[in-house]
């Protein structure tokens, strides 16, 4: 007998005696192939990178970035935040200076702090009303102009300061957040169809005893449950996987919520809106997200999250209760997830244009293996280079970030509002027709639509991924490695090819077959994609 044929039978034995130990909550797997899944869509030989990580300045700039990155022309194409004449910025432009924490650090120690309050970091900042962020090492500071500044001058301020690492625009945004809508029961026909839809197995599902389970189609839809004895039986996930929620914040005392809320210091994440430390919801966007991602699993409640068990989210609060936000407040965003120990990050947001503040931001977070998935918007437009759509569009280029599409809970068809794209959108997942989530009281439940839904079923999915990688020891994984597996065991879905570029949906039970079958069954642990 060979090595390999040695380790299945030994496996196999193991699994045997899992199922007789498993929980009830989880289906021990009926008889399937265990081979490697064929990749869906995208043949092998692609990779999702187009843009490799390197040659990176520490911010996560290319290499041969300037420091200001604002001209008379990025003035003039900048929809209003910046006022220019040919060699100057006016009163009242509105711009973003990243500032390098750990430098500052270094000032204080060896010039000390009265000297560092004359730099130019440290006046900007008093300016703004700004204060270090002692976990963050790089720092998007907001500054409005009030009096107006030559190119030549801002220049020679940005180089004064070491601490300085970049000057941007700092675009404002007023993200459309989508209301609740009123979602009837199904139809016996509609049953049938979702169950068509999702493979024919929506029906035979794992088990949960949260009672608004069945108004959750997006959990049928996407074989959530199935998966869930992949991940959990088979491929033993059993540690937490920080997933960080950049948008309206968390209602962190949702009691479908709080036992799976990130805790630091008694904090549930950061609030870029009013600078605190206490994330709170005061739309619903964001608890809703949140609790499609991870809302507690078997706890006779509400409903349960893609992941639900093994999870902690954590809130991070870029967007005000009417959606409005900026580069700044984003682009800190990220970065305080990557540097507070996120594995995903889900932004449910997005803007018209190119913004290289909120680029290098995610490419910062690739750089430390955070995982980034993306709404691709509700324009019901095609996203190219011409009608580029932030943070979508960098999905394209960037290895580890994933855009996606909605489709209709039940039939699988592209929901009527979701942008598409073969080129810059990757995967679809349902958003539109039942998905119930938490919110806000005194409601504590509603349901919404949006790609702003569907991307959260895909992070939900990219965390049970990782969740996988860290049982068979690997700490880190690669997020190109997790968006990957996402993709190639996605469902194939005929109307989706000219919708999103592997033309298929998501699939988690072919996800945890897929993770199965490559790093479990081969008996490497996912040895090939440790560092």
């Amino acid at each position: 007998m060979s090595i390999r044929a040695y380790r299945r039978r030994r496996i196999a034995v193991l699994l045997l005696g899992m199922c007789a130990l498993a929980p009830f909550t989880y289906n021990c797997h009926r008889a399937v192939d265990h081979s490697a899944l064929t990749t869906q869509g995208t043949p092998d030989s692609e990779d999702q990178s187009v843009v490799a990580l390197e040659n990176l300045a520490d911010d996560g700039a290319p290499q041969d970035e300037p420091k200001v990155r604002v001209g008379a022309a990025v003035a003039a194409a900048s929809g209003g935040s910046l006022k220019a004449t040919a060699s100057s910025l006016e009163a009242g432009s509105q711009l973003m200076v990243l500032v390098d924490n750990k430098c500052r650090d270094e000032q204080v120690r060896s010039l000390g702090s009265q000297k560092l309050a004359a730099s130019a970091s440290s006046k900007i900042m008093e300016a703004a009303g700004s204060e270090s962020i002692p976990s963050m090492r790089f720092q998007a500071v907001e500054w409005n102009l009030d009096q107006s500044l030559s190119f030549d001058e801002l220049n020679a301020l940005a180089d004064s300061d070491p601490c300085i690492a970049r000057v941007d625009k700092n675009q404002q945004y007023q993200f459309k957040l989508p209301e609740p809508v009123s979602v009837g029961s199904l139809s016996a026909s509609e049953q049938e169809q979702l169950a068509a839809s999702s493979g024919g197995e929506a029906g035979i599902q794992a088990t949960a005893n949260d009672p608004m389970l069945t108004n959750a189609r997006h959990i049928a839809f996407s074989k959530a449950l199935l998966g869930w004895d992949w991940f959990y039986s088979s491929a033993g996930v059993k540690s937490d996987v920080v997933v960080a929620v950049i948008d309206t914040g968390i209602f962190a005392t949702h009691p479908d919520l709080i036992d799976n809320v990130w805790l630091n210091n008694g904090s549930n994440g950061y609030d870029f809106i009013n600078n605190d430390n206490n994330p709170a919801d005061d739309h619903g966007h964001g608890t809703h997200v949140a609790g499609i991602i991870g809302a507690r699993a078997n706890n006779n409640v509400g409903v349960t999250g893609v992941m639900g068990t093994n999870i902690k989210l954590m809130g991070v609060k870029v967007l005000a209760a009417n959606g409005s936000g900026g580069d700044a407040g984003i682009a800190n965003g990220i970065r305080f997830a990557a540097d507070n120990g996120a594995h995903v990050i889900n932004m449910s947001l997005g803007g018209p244009g190119q913004s290289t503040a909120v680029r290098d931001a995610m490419v910062y977070a690739l750089s430390r293996k955070v995982t980034i998935i993306v709404a691709a918007g509700n324009e019901n437009a095609e996203i190219t280079a011409a009608n580029f759509v932030m943070p979508a569009g960098y999905a394209k280029d960037y290895p580890g970030i994933l855009a996606v599409a909605s489709v209709d809970a039940v039939t699988g068809a592209r929901s009527g509002f979701s942008n598409f794209s073969p080129t810059y959108v990757w995967i679809a997942a349902p958003g539109s027709n039942g998905i119930r989530s938490t919110y806000i009281a005194p409601d504590n439940y509603r349901d919404l639509q949006g790609t702003s839904m569907a991307s959260p079923v895909v992070a939900g999915a990219a965390a049970l991924v990782i969740g996988a990688f860290h049982a068979h020891g690997v700490a880190q994984p690669e997020p190109s490695a997790v968006t990957r597996l996402l993709t190639d065991s996605s469902r194939p879905v005929a109307g989706l090819v000219s919708v999103v570029r592997n033309g298929a949906t998501l699939d988690i039970e072919r996800l945890g077959r897929q993770f199965y079958s490559r790093y479990v069954m081969a008996g490497d642990g996912g040895s090939e994609v440790r560092p």
